[in-house]
């Protein structure tokens, strides 16, 4: 575009950005919430698991030798979350958010 038609680019983009924004909204909302809960379980059972000394030494020779672990007990909580949560919007109408 030339210069001086610029801010007709910029407000598409914004226009199409906030159409996005609002699209996918409710699965925003289910990713960063099952995200947030199977993070903090995880750091919760690893804290605790710590506080042990066998299973602490253990736990961290397990972490150091597989680089998959933690990202795997991060995800699977994670996805296992959103889709209880996407079965329970559907059970529940009044739960339901407007399409």
């Amino acid at each position: 575009l030339p210069e001086t038609y610029l801010w007709c680019g910029a407000l598409a983009g914004l226009i199409v950005g906030g159409l996005l924004v609002f699209s996918s909204f409710k699965i925003s909302v289910l990713f960063f919430t099952s995200l947030q809960g199977s993070m903090f379980v995880v750091i919760g059972a690893l804290a605790l698991i710590n506080d042990y000394p066998d299973l602490g030494v253990r736990l961290t020779d397990a972490v150091n030798g597989h680089v998959f672990i933690l990202p795997l007990l991060v995800v699977l909580p994670t996805v296992m979350g959103m889709f209880f949560q996407q079965r329970l919007l559907k059970q529940e109408a009044h739960w339901a958010m407007p399409e």
